[in-house]
């Protein structure tokens, strides 16, 4: 399971005041809190710490609405289904986090687009040679293989590239999974500007290992950025 049990979820109650709110989100240092009523089961909303800032802006007082005009809907999604299923719903629902769900409708935890790509991409450094324990090693010409869980922007500064280093990623397993939608089967390629980016290992939910061909300014996809 990649979701975070109930009993170590992070969540506040809708009876909190504004200053309580406010020192909780700044202690616990979440993006999304969700939100709960009656019960740690009645989850009713989820607060994004980026919505309190205007408030904050203005100042925070007695004729101020309650905090909880801020909460935006949750979303909520069953324990048993899959992870690259979930993917898919994120991206297409564009939502982060989402509710975990049990049979009866209890809660069982959360997850996080975040929990699902590092389950997806996976920890596998140990995995393979000596020659790639930093992640990138030179195969050819203007070629290199990458391990799934390089981040993004050490391989823009190691390989002079301008991959987006913005979004709901860090690795370049991650930036492939976000740029195809699904997980990619062995082949599969992105180009992007002047790197193309192609699939040499992979499972059902992780990829593994990568091919990246540094591009000509002349060969590149002319519909990449």
């Amino acid at each position: 399971e990649i979701m975070t049990p109930r009993t170590d979820m992070v969540s506040i109650s809708v009876r909190a005041s504004w200053n309580e709110t406010l020192d909780f989100v700044i202690e616990q240092g979440h993006t999304r809190i969700p939100a709960f009523d009656k019960n740690r089961d009645d989850i009713v909303g989820v607060l994004y710490a980026k919505d309190l800032l205007p408030e904050l802006a203005k100042g925070v007082d007695r004729e101020t609405p309650s905090w909880t005009a801020l909460l935006r809907e949750p979303y909520f999604v069953p324990e048993t289904k899959p992870i690259d299923v979930l993917l898919q719903e994120f991206q297409r629902h564009r939502q982060h986090m989402a509710v975990v769900l049990d049979e009866y409708g209890g809660v069982s935890g959360l997850v996080t687009m975040e929990d699902v790509l590092e389950e997806i991409v996976g920890e596998i450094t140990d995995e393979y040679d000596p020659d790639l324990i930093e992640g990138i090693r030179p195969v050819g010409e203007n070629a290199f293989e990458l391990l799934g869980n390089v981040h993004v922007d050490e391989v823009n500064e190691r390989l002079g590239l301008d991959l987006p280093e913005e979004g709901e990623f860090d690795t370049i397993g991650g930036f492939v999974f976000s740029e195809l939608g699904h997980v990619p089967i062995v082949g599969e390629e992105v180009t992007w500007s002047r790197a193309r980016i192609t699939v040499l290992e992979a499972t059902r939910r992780r990829i593994l290992r990568l091919r990246l061909d540094a591009l000509d300014p002349s060969e590149h996809d002319n519909s990449a950025p």
